[in-house]
């Protein structure tokens, strides 16, 4: 069967460093008709570029305040409190293979979320029994000021963990960040969905004989 992944050319024994993306890649991430059904030409373009976004995620602008300027700025047609319901559903809960091959990895590498997110969504994802715990680290942007595909945000993240680049694996779903990771001289690989994780983990696992 032909890979739907452009898996690395080694295994898991190669890998001290495992960061993961969340939304797309453990997260399931739901529908958001206020950017999607509104007169924006690209909205998920004006959505990563957006300095009000940006400065949520990033910690600097708290949930009410966002909801208001974010209105403003893509001059949207709903209420405050259907944007907010929105966003607040637009995280689903985690794909449960995502979850179990998390679980098999965790043992040979040190596991680290390096998730675009706020505490607002993060207060969802503490909320769910075991769910952060499956990684030994967290670096969300919303505590780290910084945001992928920033260089900065890799540079950062190396020297927080005293990491190697070339020993340090990123996966994420969005193709700018897994560039601007591999620019940086990192492993990366981009993965959306529980099976395109499922199919790396086996390649990981299975390069080195490891169950």
């Amino acid at each position: 069967m032909t890979s739907t992944v452009d898996l690395p050319e080694f295994g898991i024994s190669d890998v001290d460093t495992l960061l993961c993306d969340l939304g797309g890649v453990v997260i399931q991430l739901g529908e958001f008709p206020a950017m999607t059904t509104s007169h924006l030409d690209d909205p998920w373009n004006a959505w990563l570029h957006s300095p009000t976004v940006r400065q949520h995620e990033s910690g600097q602008l708290e949930i009410a305040d966002f909801v208001s300027k974010a209105l403003a700025e893509f001059s949207l047609e709903v209420s405050e409190d259907e944007f907010l319901r929105q966003f607040a559903a637009w995280p689903g809960r985690p794909y449960e293979k995502s979850v179990q091959q998390l679980k098999r990895l965790r043992p040979y590498c040190e596991l680290v979320s390096l998730s675009n997110t706020n505490r607002f969504h993060w207060q969802t994802f503490a909320s769910w029994p075991g769910f952060l715990q499956l990684f030994h680290r967290h670096l969300p942007s919303f505590e780290t000021g910084l945001m992928k595909p920033d260089l900065a945000v890799f540079h950062h993240v190396l020297a927080e963990l005293d990491a190697e680049p070339e020993r340090t694996l990123f996966i994420d779903d969005n193709a700018h960040n897994v560039a601007a990771a591999r620019s940086v001289g990192l492993q990366a690989c981009q993965i959306q969905g529980e099976d395109q994780l499922s199919e790396l983990t086996e390649h990981l696992l299975d390069a080195t004989g490891r169950p």
